[in-house]
């Protein structure tokens, strides 16, 4: 009984996570794939323009993944502020959200640890 006024309450909310997670995955395969390429410093490039794997390239890339990531997880809890911002008190919203937060942080992650 529980579950199911928890998943009335808050269908909508979990419908916005799971589509804005779904696209975050997307940006971020995208941006890693054209846009990141073109922030690798030469010193970190081999001489046919393809990236070095080893460890500072690397960390290089993990570091631009780490920003963009941030940037994202920053946009989904300003997003999930507001939407909470009708059904709940000031500091029950702040926490479902910082908690929605450290979940994305996780699940970008562990996207990062698959991709490399």
């Amino acid at each position: 009984m529980i579950t199911i006024i928890f998943l009335r309450r808050y269908f909508f909310y979990i419908i916005i996570n799971i589509v804005y997670q779904l696209i975050a995955f997307w940006i971020l395969i995208y941006l890693a794939y054209t846009f990141n390429d073109s922030l690798i410093p030469e010193s970190l490039k081999w001489k046919n323009n393809a990236p070095r794997d080893d460890f500072f390239a690397i960390g290089f890339q993990a570091l631009i993944f780490m920003f963009e990531a941030t940037i994202l997880t920053l946009l989904i809890y300003i997003i999930n502020s507001l939407v909470l911002s009708d059904t709940h008190t000031k500091e029950s919203r702040f926490i479902i959200a910082k908690r929605t937060a450290i979940i994305n942080m996780i699940v970008f992650a562990g996207f990062f640890i698959c991709c490399i």
